[in-house]
């Protein structure tokens, strides 16, 4: 396959009258910058590869369940973010415990620089949602609170000890699935919230700005109606094979 790629861009460039890519790589000494710029640009510019690279996922996806680089592919459908899935499997790297002091540091820094501005800050970060669902990732991996990342913990309680106000959110949804009939808060196939985890999340936030006194219940009201959707979730659509995509129903949300 790699054979037939690489002769047929280089005939395909020549007809349009443009210089063959490839040739770039003998006009200086190459680096391995060089090379790995020159496989992408190839990957992505070779025409017969776009045209066959969907085939190729699709069949690792059927025989292998391999959803490639960004994706990966749980139970009963779902579909998780790959990146997000390796922070709370893979063992914490002295990179990433320089990079936790940087993000406690920042936010102290941040809420520093608001409070000189007479503005509060309340921290709430948003759980992957390989955390909440691990259950859908992998039937062991649903014990009671999720694989969290030991890292976002210690981040959460230094951040505590430093004084900054943090909203829950691990906590806030592991509660709401407890509960019998519970929706899913997140979509199967995206990486996101579903609509019920977007109000849950704005719900417990809400609650939380009373609770601290930083604002006051108004007397506005409002209306909602449903407006639904159907659509592949952004997770799938990653995959960047719409063979694999026909496989699945889109979303309702």
């Amino acid at each position: 396959m790699i054979a037939l790629v690489a002769p047929s861009q280089l005939v395909v460039e020549w007809r349009r009258g443009d210089s063959p890519q490839i040739a770039e790589l003998f006009r200086r000494r190459p680096t391995g910058a060089d090379l790995r710029n020159l496989e992408s640009s190839l990957e992505n510019a070779c025409r017969i590869g776009q045209l066959v690279r969907p085939w190729m996922q699709w069949a690792r996806f059927v025989i292998f369940e391999d959803a490639g680089d960004n994706a990966v592919l749980g139970r009963g459908g779902w579909f998780f973010y790959r990146p997000a899935v390796e922070y709370l499997v893979e063992p914490w790297s002295p990179e990433g415990e320089q990079a936790q002091g940087n993000v406690f540091d920042a936010i102290v820094s941040f809420r520093d620089d608001l409070a000189k501005r007479g503005i509060r800050l309340l921290v709430m970060p948003a759980p992957n949602k390989a955390s909440v669902y691990s259950e859908m990732l992998a039937r062991r991996a649903g014990g009671e609170g999720g694989p969290v990342n030991t890292a976002t913990r210690d981040v959460l309680a230094r951040l505590r000890r430093a004084g900054i106000e943090i909203l829950d959110l691990f906590e806030v949804y592991e509660r709401a699935k407890r509960t019998a009939g519970s929706p899913a808060y997140y979509l199967a196939q995206d990486s996101h919230w579903s609509p019920e985890g977007m109000e849950l999340a704005a719900e417990a936030a809400a609650k939380r700005l009373l609770e601290l006194g930083w604002v006051e219940k108004g007397s506005t009201k409002y209306q909602t109606r449903p407006a639904p959707v159907q659509r592949y979730g952004d997770v799938l659509r990653m995959i960047r094979a719409p063979q694999v995509e026909r496989l699945f129903e889109p979303q309702r949300m």
